[in-house]
């Protein structure tokens, strides 16, 4: 993890004087406060609303429900949703790699969601 990187980050978030990464750094800085916050998956581009499984109704896509989906995939530790993304810790980091093989690129409502995972052991 770039520590450098966290701090400059910081600076920003807080209105310091330091310019902002570039774009070119963004993805950096996403996946060193991942691995500060030990998340080892992502998941952005999640949709208000999908069809349920069960029910064929549509439904808010929710905290709870990215929880119930996410837990079928592996032991959650920590999930956390910010917007159209969730932040997850699962157990170990071959759940969260599987399930980033299994999940990427996939379409939930109307919206195809992108994944990502993280080594966070060490």
């Amino acid at each position: 993890m770039n520590e450098d990187r966290i701090e400059q980050l910081h600076h920003c978030i807080h209105g310091e004087n330091t310019p902002f990464p570039s774009l070119w750094d963004v993805e950096g800085y996403e996946e060193d406060l991942m691995k500060l916050r030990k998340f080892n998956f992502m998941m952005t581009n999640l949709p208000k609303y999908a069809k349920s499984q069960s029910t064929k109704k549509r439904v808010r896509v929710t905290h709870d429900a990215m929880f119930d989906t996410l837990e079928q995939f592996g032991d959650i530790v920590d999930l956390h949703t910010l917007g159209e993304t969730v932040y997850v810790q699962f157990l170990t980091d071959t759940y969260a790699h599987s399930t980033h093989k299994q999940l990427n690129g996939m379409m939930i409502g109307n919206n195809i969601v992108k994944t990502k995972s993280i080594n966070i052991s060490s």
